[in-house]
């Protein structure tokens, strides 16, 4: 293992802000989510000022501490993701020019030993973001809520899993195109097929895009192991991944 590649790609996430930019977007979301539901009354009365809406006896269903995680999932899934799709592709798309890929490919031994800390750091970023913003979620929830057992804080650790298996889904891509762009729009895709696929009620404990929603379904009284299959689905996805991407990338010509 060449330490030298992992403490400069460690680098760059520090000293170009990455890292802190992530962190304080999914905490933003952490704290956004809950209070969007805890004031949802108070905003629909401003959209209705009229009351149209109270007139026809329109009422929302009472707010709850496991629809205030939600909230934050449907923030952080979609918007987050992507945030996390952009910053793996700037470290994983060295092959984008000639240039770039002959500099970074005649400094390593292999493909493995060039890709890995691009994958490592990018995918432990986004795991810390993740768990920030579900820190947060869960702060602010039990505040405004009710007290939440810390142990939903499991649901987001191994809905971390989802986050590194983004980044994975990037590295095979750039493996595939060169084109930055193309690398963006491709791993987007697959994951928003991913997340279709598991609106499939047959299918959804089986899919990794679901783990998301962990800290959600632990408050809502399901059991942790529950999670596990998309878990176990979701490492192996990842480590299939990293092998086709590793020899793709070894037998590719500058």
């Amino acid at each position: 293992m060449n330490g030298t590649l992992y403490r400069l790609e460690a680098r760059r996430l520090l000293r170009t802000h990455t890292l802190l930019a992530l962190v304080l977007l999914f905490g933003i979301f952490g704290a956004v989510g809950p209070l969007l539901s805890y004031f949802m009354e108070d905003f629909l009365a401003l959209a209705d000022p009229g009351g149209e809406l109270a007139a026809m006896d329109f009422r929302l269903p009472e707010m709850t501490a496991v629809d205030a995680l939600g909230s934050y999932v449907e923030l952080a899934a979609p918007v987050g993701t992507l945030v996390v799709i952009l910053v793996a592709t700037m470290a994983l798309t060295v092959d984008s020019g000639p240039g770039r890929a002959v500099f970074y490919r005649t400094r390593v031994s292999g493909a493995a030993e060039m890709l890995l800390p691009r994958f490592v750091l990018p995918a432990a970023a986004a795991v810390l973001a993740h768990l920030a913003g579900s820190l947060v979620a869960w702060a602010v929830t039990s505040a405004l809520f009710e007290p939440l057992s810390p142990s939903v804080l499991l649901g987001a650790l191994i809905g971390g899993v989802f986050p590194i298996l983004a980044v994975a889904v990037v590295a095979l891509m750039s493996s595939l195109m060169r084109n930055t762009l193309a690398v963006v729009g491709a791993s987007a895709l697959t994951l928003m097929l991913l997340a279709g696929i598991g609106q499939i009620p047959a299918l959804a404990e089986w899919v990794p895009s679901t783990l998301m929603r962990g800290p959600a379904l632990l408050a809502s009284g399901a059991p942790v192991g529950d999670l596990l299959p998309a878990a176990a689905v979701g490492l192996v996805g990842t480590a299939v991944l990293l092998f086709v991407t590793v020899n793709r990338s070894g037998a590719r010509e500058i």
